[in-house]
């Protein structure tokens, strides 16, 4: 699980075609800060995974990706000066 963190973390702006810039962010933001961390979390805890433990990883899921939309948001114009493709402006070709 912690490879797999850390080569997304790679992958997001590193690499050969980095998915941060073509709007695929908010996907990897969802699943690592939320469904892996918590649900990850209460694994080691308790040797378990329950209904409680997925509607908090997908609440604090959410919550991180709030957090890239409002980053995004800020880069609008410089995003659509370099043909970025992010969420919320989709494509800026």
């Amino acid at each position: 699980m912690g490879a797999a963190a850390i080569v997304a973390a790679w992958r997001y702006t590193g690499g050969d075609k980095p998915y941060g810039y073509r709007g695929l962010g908010e996907v990897a933001v969802f699943v690592f800060f939320g469904l892996v961390a918590v649900l990850g979390t209460q694994w080691t805890q308790s040797h378990a995974l329950s209904l409680q433990g997925l509607a908090g990883a997908i609440a604090i899921g959410c919550f991180a990706c709030a957090l890239l939309v409002v980053n995004n948001l800020r880069d609008i114009p410089g995003d659509r000066q370099l043909a970025s493709a992010r969420w919320p402006f989709g494509s800026a070709r």
